[in-house]
């Protein structure tokens, strides 16, 4: 089944059981009403009647069943939004398959034109790789998205596993769809990590049993007040004591107020994340090892959680005045509070980082699980071993961007050592080569399936150059930004064991003669380096690269029919152009002036 068929039959499920639970939902409500009227006349029977006994009886009877109904409509409210949220997820899939990716972050803060190939290769920002994969709900899992993005392992045990754990959770849809549906979490938890680690020392507010006598003494004073025994002057000084108390304490509440702020639902949230971790039996070794970070008998996540959620609401319920006032009197209310948070931070806050970690990782992947079931014609890529000859080799494939039927598909084999030469007319299909083959091992060494009947690679460092860009408020000129990009790829080949170069066009901001000598040191010095490179260009003088150097340098072309209508094939083939089409352009737009 193609998976927009799938995501609409889903829907269709889940919209007629929630419109079933919206119906059952009207009759609760009908339901509260009648039995609301129903305690109001027992209480008028009771006034009128002076039968007690009856209309107490009618009066418990009638608020039993008031309190029941409210429970289950609670329940039916919670299940009717998780129907919405899993909607709502739904309608962002089938919108995906008409290329609307609005409905998805497209990680555009990730921007760097300075990274390696990130800037080259469109991984963020508006239609970007990152735009079309992330399904991310924690603001953790995207950092951790963009970071499997932009730093490529190069460890095979690591792409192995990834793709295990990707195929299965592609395979996962019904649990994806569900744990997507969560509300997003931010970094308030990890901001709490932060703040701890820096803080010397964690003192609990009034250690040992003193605030349990003096809270004991207190209510034993009132009750005794009630009863005539005492004064209420000793119930009111106890209270002066314990506002003296709490007070003392302010410092330490405060820092426990300030840290826990906002924190009170991103934790209800977590919780329902680690709920859905925890009910998915998981087979592939990566996601378990996940997993058992965060359901260690030890230190449970959600026991913690859940403890900490208690003790923020607690924290939540003193928010008004007359409540604060009335409980930090009779109960030094803030300083158990505290003593709590206290004794939570002393068990759980060192294992805040490895379990935010483990949801993040999770999370991240089942962005990458999603991206590959939404592609099922994808094929994963095969590893091949660091000593192979062969560093890339593809059969078919089309940038996943033009997926959809308007790529045409090209195989390709990069050989270790070999700098293959791509010459071709403007608008030949160069640059988007270029790119297919970047994008599409950035996917292979994710793990993630690429757009291609076969692709398989070395997991080697990436490093690209084909956007370079002018800084006028850095008086940075176009040729000056050129020749730092190529400073910067010399520098990063140097400190890399085994480099896949990716250039467009050395040397644009400079004159032709002088562009093809520049390029040609390039490309010479570059061919020291343990690296295999695709370059595309204009240059025809630098093919004869070939000719002088042919243990190196390979050429390939993409080749046009010129006639009064230019015909492109965008099909990689070896040899050099023969056909350029930027003057029989502008003689065409000339002669229609």
């Amino acid at each position: 089944m193609e998976p927009e068929v799938y995501y609409k039959n889903e829907m269709s499920l889940l919209i007629s059981c929630r419109q079933r639970m919206t119906g059952k939902s009207n009759i609760l409500v009908a339901c509260k009403v009648i039995f609301f009227c129903c305690i109001i006349a027992s209480i008028c029977y009771i006034a009128w009647s002076g039968v007690i006994f009856a209309g107490i009886l009618l009066s418990i009877i009638s608020v039993m069943l008031y309190i029941g109904v409210l429970s289950v409509d609670a329940i039916i409210y919670k299940k009717v939004k998780c129907l919405q949220s899993q909607i709502q997820v739904l309608e962002n899939e089938v919108a995906f398959f008409h290329n609307d990716y609005s409905p998805f972050d497209d990680g555009a803060e990730f921007i760097d034109p300075h990274h390696q190939y990130s800037y080259d290769l469109d991984i963020f920002g508006t239609s970007s790789l990152f735009n079309r994969i992330n399904r991310t709900i924690t603001y953790k899992g995207k950092i951790t998205l963009s970071q499997k993005l932009t730093n490529l392992p190069t460890d095979m045990d690591v792409i192995y596993e990834r793709q295990e754990a990707i195929k299965e959770l592609a395979g996962l849809s019904q649990w994806r769809i569900k744990f997507i549906a969560n509300e997003h979490v931010g970094d308030e938890l990890d901001r709490l990590s932060e703040v701890i680690a820096k803080r010397e020392r964690n003192v609990f507010p009034l250690k040992g049993i003193i605030p349990h006598v003096i809270v004991g003494l207190t209510i034993m004073s009132l009750l005794a007040w009630i009863a005539g025994l005492v004064s209420p002057i000793v119930f009111c000084s106890l209270i002066i004591v314990q506002y003296i108390l709490s007070f003392s304490s302010a410092r330490q509440i405060n820092w426990a107020m300030q840290v826990t702020n906002n924190l009170y639902k991103e934790c209800g949230r977590y919780i329902c994340i680690l709920r859905d971790i925890e009910a998915a039996e998981f087979k592939s070794d990566l996601l378990n090892r996940h997993k058992q970070k965060l359901f260690d008998e030890s230190t449970g996540s959600i026991k913690a959680f859940a403890r900490l959620s208690k003790i923020l609401n607690l924290y939540e319920q003193r928010g008004n005045a007359l409540m604060y006032i009335l409980l930090n009197g009779l109960v030094m209310y803030d300083i158990f509070v505290s003593r709590m948070f206290f004794k939570w931070i002393e068990r759980y806050a060192e294992h805040i980082p490895a379990w935010t970690d483990a949801i993040a990782e999770i999370d991240a992947l089942v962005s990458l699980g999603t991206y590959a079931f939404n592609h099922p014609a994808n094929q994963y890529a095969e590893i091949l071993a660091d000593s192979s000859d062969t560093i890339i080799e593809t059969v078919d494939v089309i940038h996943p961007f033009l997926a959809n039927g308007a790529g045409v598909a090209n195989s390709f084999v990069l050989k270790r050592n070999d700098i293959a030469i791509v010459t071709g007319a403007n608008m030949a299909g160069k640059s988007t080569f270029l790119r297919t083959i970047g994008v599409s091992f950035v996917l292979a060494v994710n793990g993630a399936p690429v757009c291609a009947s076969k692709f398989s690679f070395v997991p080697v460092s990436l490093f690209s150059s084909m956007r370079t860009t002018d800084n006028l408020s850095k008086d940075t000129s176009y040729f000056q930004a050129e020749l730092s990009r190529l400073k910067q790829m010399f520098e990063y080949v140097e400190s890399r064991d085994f480099t896949l170069i990716i250039l467009d066009e050395i040397l644009k901001g400079t004159n032709s003669q002088d562009k093809l000598n520049g390029s040609m040191l390039v490309l010479e010095e570059l061919s020291k380096y343990p690296v295999s490179g695709i370059v595309a260009t204009h240059d025809l003088g630098i093919t004869k690269l070939e000719e002088e150097h042919p243990e190196r340098f390979r050429n390939y072309c993409f080749e046009i029919e010129l006639s009064d209508e230019i015909r492109y094939s965008y099909k990689i083939g070896r040899g050099v152009a023969r056909n350029m089409n930027a003057s029989h352009l502008i003689e065409i737009m000339l002669g229609k002036i």
